[in-house]
């Protein structure tokens, strides 16, 4: 799973963030364990566990935006299925030299093989 959006560590362990408010934060795990430290299901989803944390109780959160090498070219992933991603690029040059599809005005796309790329991620420190 291709990990995007913002995300902190709580316990030494990390998480994604769901909803937010000035002094606290939803924390997001699919890990059932969870249930033992405080993690509650969400409503719409049992497979989901969230946990109300004040923000004060974490160290850092940050933004995850992931993007892959391929062919020496790194390029922006729009999504992953039955062992391809998605990537993507608005640069014509990079297109056409990969052979990616017109998807948009200025946009271009091609599901490539998770095996023949280098899936990599950015980290913003947001706090």
């Amino acid at each position: 799973m291709i990990k995007r959006g913002k995300y902190t560590s709580y316990n030494n362990k990390e998480y994604s963030i769901g909803k937010e408010g000035d002094d606290w934060v939803n924390l997001v795990s699919k890990d059932s364990k969870d249930l033992n430290n405080g993690f509650q299901p969400h409503p719409l989803d049992k497979a989901v566990f969230v946990k109300k944390v004040s923000r004060n109780k974490l160290d850092k959160i940050y933004k995850i935006t992931p993007y892959a090498i391929y062919k020496g070219y790194k390029l922006s992933i729009g999504g992953e299925t039955d062992g391809k991603i998605l990537l993507g690029t608005g640069e014509v040059k990079i297109a056409d030299a990969l052979g990616f599809n017109r998807t948009d005005k200025y946009f271009y796309e091609k599901w490539i093989d998770n095996k023949d790329l280098k899936i990599m991620e950015e980290k913003e420190i947001l706090n």
